[in-house]
């Protein structure tokens, strides 16, 4: 099984680290300076947020083995594309939502258990080694011009 880890944008970064230093801050403010409240509500707040970024966002990771493409997107999130369902893979800059942390991103296309197409974007810290990897180990993709496609 190869695992990636999901490449993190700079910006992202920070817009992640701000909330935790925010609840530190008011809670040293609270414990130092003010009331005790203030305490409580910058522990609530660090607490909340920590719980947050575990249910959604970490771990992200993406696995490729001899059953398909995994993807997991904190505790709550998980999808699992068996190499049947899987159509194709390509890069894109696509900013919407997804099991992401980077807009250096694979649009996954595949097909779910009802029949629908869609489209999930990952963000692998390296994509090339990533497509060639999900082509290496798909008897049913190959690689052309830096997209994984479906062979006929």
């Amino acid at each position: 099984m190869k695992v990636y880890r999901s490449k993190v944008d700079g910006w992202l970064k920070v817009v992640l680290v701000l909330p935790f230093a925010a609840g530190v801050a008011v809670t040293i403010l609270g414990l130092t300076e003010g009331p005790a409240s203030s305490a409580i509500v910058g522990v609530a707040t660090f607490a909340g947020y920590a719980l947050l970024l575990g249910g959604l966002v970490v771990p992200m990771r993406y696995a490729i083995d001899g059953d398909g493409l995994h993807v997991r997107s904190g505790a709550f999130f998980r999808i699992d594309i068996p190499w049947s369902r899987l159509h194709g893979a390509a890069p894109s800059r696509d900013p919407r939502s997804s099991p992401a942390l980077s807009l250096d991103r694979i649009a996954v296309e595949y097909e779910r258990p009802n029949g629908r197409r869609a489209k999930l974007l990952i963000s692998p810290e390296d994509r090339d080694a990533f497509l060639r990897d999900l082509t290496d180990a798909s008897a049913q993709l190959r690689l052309v011009d830096g997209r994984a496609v479906r062979s006929a």
